[in-house]
């Protein structure tokens, strides 16, 4: 069987028929020969309490043909999130398996894969994307807005969010699809919150801030400055942003002197 980059991203359109095609390389002797990489994962064992679904090698599988995605470079991410298990497996004293930073360990892993394969910049940096902070990814409704902006608004956050769906979707009785869209929908609202401050900012940014306050009025300063700000940002938004530069400095100019603000 054919072995390019054309062929697997033409396999790739489907998850099934991605995992058809891995099959198929795998059986014909393809696959330990042009991804040796995925190879190793066969005979890896997960901790059935979280993996119930089975090893590393099933596991990958099922998470590609559970892929609701139709984008080739996605249904890769998926299929390659896991690739760092085949180089960090380790045992705890209690005989129990772990892949501590299997997601870091995995870029390199994936770059001889990337270069093997002739994957694109943009290819790249998606499937990068995805497998690193797919972990992450599992707890995004518990970050803080400024923590994840960065990971929402990058232009693979698709990528990662099928690969994070993936990946919890084929672990049997442990997927709850409810939880996962309501987790999900706090992310977004989260977003949109923390991406309307940033823009309420910039745009107010535009018309006041404390240097020119400042510099208009020496005698304020620390707190002050602070509360002068947000008081003209309040008259700026009740006027809907149609002030001048005058009325502005009129503004901080007629702002009284509190004791202590010198």
């Amino acid at each position: 069987m054919e072995f390019t980059r054309t062929t697997l991203l033409t396999a790739a359109i489907h998850g099934w028929r991605l995992a058809e095609h891995v099959r198929l390389l795998d059986e014909n002797g393809t696959l330990a020969l042009q991804l040796p990489e995925l190879k190793a994962l066969q005979g890896l064992e997960h901790n059935p309490i979280h993996h119930p679904e089975g090893g590393v090698w099933e596991h990958v599988l099922l998470c590609v043909e559970a892929s609701e995605s139709h984008d080739p470079v996605t249904n890769l991410a998926i299929l390659f999130h896991d690739i760092g298990k085949g180089v960090t497996r380790t045992y705890g004293d209690d005989g129990r398996v772990h892949y501590y930073g299997h997601e870091a360990a995995g870029l390199p892993v994936f770059a001889g894969i990337a270069a093997r394969v002739g994957f694109t910049r943009d290819e790249r940096r998606a499937i990068e994307f995805a497998m690193e902070m797919h972990m992450v990814g599992h707890k995004l409704d518990q970050f803080s807005g400024r923590k994840l902006l960065p990971l929402r608004s990058h232009p693979d956050w698709l990528t990662l969010f099928h690969v994070v769906k993936a990946d919890e979707k084929v672990r049997m009785h442990l997927w709850n699809e409810p939880a996962f869209t309501a987790r999900m929908q706090r992310v977004e609202e989260i977003y949109v919150r923390v991406q309307a401050e940033q823009e309420r900012e910039s745009r107010l940014a535009t018309f006041i801030d404390g240097r020119r306050i400042m510099e208009t009025r020496p005698d304020l300063a620390g707190k002050e400055v602070g509360r002068v700000k947000e008081a003209i940002r309040r008259k700026i938004e009740a006027r809907d942003y149609q002030v001048t530069p005058e009325e502005i400095a009129m503004w901080i100019l007629a702002w009284p002197v509190t004791p202590g603000s010198q």
